[in-house]
């Protein structure tokens, strides 16, 4: 599922332990396609049971999305809420299509050169 890699990725490079404590226990409440793009909406069975994000960032940067279903690639974010528990990824393409089925991908860092 694309979403939980996105999440990894994004726990990984900030090395956030309370952000990879809510990953075991998230899940998708809905997802909007947009045409360009994706929001995935998350919930918790036991949100109570989890520590919150510190420090909070918001958003954080995720990973760049590649493959051959992505003309151009895509872009990713990961918003919590201001109590610091994960809400929404939302995934944008850079051009104009962003398919609604699972497909083949990678994720990697954003390069600024």
């Amino acid at each position: 599922m694309i979403e939980k890699d996105i999440l990894n990725w994004v726990a990984q490079r900030y090395g956030s332990s309370e952000m990879r404590q809510q990953i075991e226990h998230v899940d998708v409440a809905s997802r909007e396609f947009t045409g360009v793009g994706l929001y995935t909406n998350l919930t918790f069975s036991d949100r109570a049971s989890l520590p919150p994000i510190r420090p909070l960032e918001i958003p954080f940067s995720g990973p760049v999305i590649e493959g051959p279903a992505l003309e151009l690639g895509a872009s990713a974010l990961v918003w919590c809420d201001d109590s610091g528990y994960l809400k929404t990824i939302e995934i944008a393409a850079f051009g104009d299509h962003y398919p609604e089925t699972q497909f083949e991908y990678t994720l990697s860092e954003f390069d600024h050169t």
